[in-house]
């Protein structure tokens, strides 16, 4: 009789069981990975009075690394010392501070919230120095 009961109660449970497996997704999503942006700088044109409008090498190389939400700067020759203003401009959050180019290298931390963020480099010379990316 026992036998009979527990077969039964196999037979109502196995159809449920697998039902409720195949209708719930168990399985993790992976989350999207997250590459290195490459920040595109050029230097506006106009903070250079009596300049000509040429193209000219930009000493500056900026890369956001997602892993430690910031932008590492590399300047490749010394411009002197240079404000950096990073602005995420979909919440309004910026981060601002001054730095000597004498070292070669920079590290600017960010939230790493989604957004467009501008970066803008000014020199104590007037040189000014921008570019844009997306996160």
């Amino acid at each position: 009789m026992r036998c009979i009961i527990a077969t039964v109660a196999m037979a109502i449970v196995l159809p449920l069981l697998t039902m409720f497996s195949a209708s719930a997704d168990v399985t993790p999503r992976p989350k999207p990975i997250k590459t290195p942006v490459i920040i595109v700088i050029v230097q506006n044109p106009i903070s250079i009075p009596g300049q000509p409008r040429s193209l000219t090498e930009v000493p500056i190389e900026c890369v956001y690394e997602p892993m430690s939400n910031g932008i590492y700067i590399t300047f490749t020759s010394n411009i002197g010392n240079v404000e950096v203003i990073v602005e995420n401009t979909f919440t309004g959050e910026y981060v601002s501070g001054s730095a000597d180019t004498v070292s070669g290298q920079l590290f600017v931390p960010i939230s790493g919230s989604e957004g467009v963020y501008t970066i803008t480099f000014i020199t104590d010379s007037g040189s000014e120095y921008y570019g844009s990316f997306e996160l």
